[in-house]
């Protein structure tokens, strides 16, 4: 009764809002669920993307879907002909190396950016507490599957605020396209290239060497543009991501 009272008492401007904000809750949450069906293969590449089919498997009506898969496109995650529709796009390894070798151009300029115009205070603390923590983990006697995600996730936040830390939505919205590769997904886990690939999968015995080699980077990389140093932290970002590109060509 209090609910239906207070619902009652809402202003028709506030009704509207909060009809938006629930459709548009709606289409974010459409948008997710149906990259990941794409990106994790459960659809698979090439196959036809019917809006009538995928709202029955999504519980949803058709817009939330044709939005969605419009803004895939945009995206480079499906296909349209206007003869096929939508499809789902199909990844391979060349794919994933030309999207590394972008975003380690876009994350450099990014880098220099930051060191040119300054950190803000909370994001420089931000950035300090990913490294702190980032190596606590790895300064641990064991190292284990649950270590190595934590430290992976620890990895993503520090790029991703320094990507927003630029405040250029252009250029956070370019990093994005590069990792939409399934690949990029698994945050560089080469251990999960090689499995698909049918290589020999390392056991988790130690620290892999890559990672304690990514921590100090980072380490060098927010030093750099905390000093101001333009062209150096520009260099070290472009080097650090360009390193994830060749330990993939190296696994296979």
């Amino acid at each position: 009764m209090v609910q239906k009272n207070i619902t009652k008492s809402l202003s028709k401007s506030t009704k509207e809002k909060l009809v938006k904000d629930e459709n548009l809750s709606q289409s974010k949450s459409v948008l997710i669920s149906l990259r990941d069906l794409i990106l994790s293969e459960e659809v698979e590449a090439g196959s036809s993307l019917r809006a009538a089919a995928l709202a029955d498997k999504l519980g949803v009506s058709r817009t939330p879907i044709r939005n969605a898969l419009a803004v895939l496109e945009s995206e480079g995650v499906v296909d349209y002909s206007h003869n096929c529709g939508y499809t789902a796009r199909e990844f391979n390894m060349q794919d994933t190396l030309d999207a590394i070798e972008v975003r380690a151009s876009i994350e450099a300029a990014a880098a220099r950016t930051l060191a040119e115009r300054g950190l803000a205070p909370e994001i420089e603390n931000y950035a300090h507490e990913q490294l702190k923590a980032g190596r606590e983990i790895l300064e641990e006697s064991s190292w284990s599957e649950e270590s190595e995600t934590t430290w992976y996730n620890l990895n993503y936040n520090f790029h991703r605020a320094l990507i927003r830390a630029t405040e250029n939505r252009y250029l956070v919205k370019a990093v994005s396209f590069t990792l939409v590769s399934p690949i990029l997904r698994e945050g560089f886990k080469i251990e999960s290239l090689s499995k698909k690939n049918g290589n020999i999968t390392r056991k988790l015995e130690g620290i892999p060497a890559h990672i304690w080699e990514s921590q100090v980077h980072h380490e060098r990389l927010l030093k750099a543009i905390i000093a101001g140093e333009s062209n150096r932290a520009k260099n070290l970002m472009f080097e650090h991501v360009m390193l994830s590109r060749d330990r993939i060509i190296d696994s296979l």
